[in-house]
């Protein structure tokens, strides 16, 4: 898997589903015994890219999360302006700004985000436990050919 550009890593980003996340996590998990130098000098720059595309899903996760608190809180000071016939009460609020179109539409994002995010973090984390596997496989192929000499 090559990215020429940081666009390209960002249409990726973009269309990332579920089903590209198993697609990638079988790629990812695989190893090539007869190439494990190929391999690890792979690892590091696919880290790179997924810890990058995890920063940007946790940005936007936080970005969504903040916009969400942000009209949450316009809402609330909105109805306590003008309050109408109902009791305005802690729990009314809540309600209030949880049934709003616009709060109900960041929490779909934020969960969007989110599954982008753990996904992200999913295929950091298996190759962290590639590189040591390999890392491991390398330390084996030299002992088992020092000891064939």
């Amino acid at each position: 898997m090559r990215y020429n550009t940081g666009a390209d890593l960002l249409t990726f980003y973009r269309d990332f589903t579920f089903d590209n996340f198993v697609e990638l996590a079988n790629t990812i998990c695989s190893i090539d015994r007869t190439d494990v130098i190929g391999e690890l000098t792979d690892c590091p720059r696919l880290f790179t890219y997924f810890h990058g595309l995890m920063s940007i899903a946790k940005s936007e996760l936080d970005e969504y999360k903040r916009k969400q608190k942000d009209q949450i809180n316009y809402l609330k000071i909105e109805k306590r302006k003008d309050p109408g016939p109902h009791k305005i009460t802690d729990r009314y609020l809540e309600s209030y700004a949880d049934n709003d179109d616009t709060v109900r539409a960041l929490g779909v994002k934020i969960v969007g985000a989110e599954k982008k995010y753990g996904w992200c973090k999913g295929i950091v984390d298996g190759l962290m436990q590639k590189r040591d596997m390999l890392v491991q496989l390398s330390a084996n192929n030299r002992a088992e050919a020092n000891m064939a000499s």
